[in-house]
């Protein structure tokens, strides 16, 4: 009985204290001496780098349509199928297999 009363009693105390508002952020010293975060930009270059991954298991296939080399806008899952492949089969409209 008591650990029932206990239960009820202490319940609303979470449920207050969880609906609380935060404190006030602290006030800003505006007359303060400026800080400089970032002086320069980050020297990144952007890359087609897909990390391989370590569990790769099964047989599977991935057709690729309209494909138009480097002009070609792709999705991430063909990145991953060219890195996982072990085979890759190219057919064009000319080729005669």
């Amino acid at each position: 009985m008591i650990k029932i009363l206990s239960t009820i009693c202490l319940s609303p105390m979470f449920f207050l204290t969880g609906c609380s508002s935060p404190p006030p952020p602290p006030p800003v010293n505006w007359s303060g001496s400026a800080i400089e975060i970032n002086s320069v930009m980050p020297d990144w270059k952007e890359n087609n780098v897909v990390i391989p991954s370590p569990v790769i298991a099964g047989h599977w296939a991935k057709a690729i349509y309209d494909f138009d080399g480097e002009k070609g806008n792709y999705l991430p899952d063909d990145y991953f199928a060219v890195t996982h492949a072990n085979q890759i089969v190219v057919l064009t409209q000319t080729s005669t297999g």
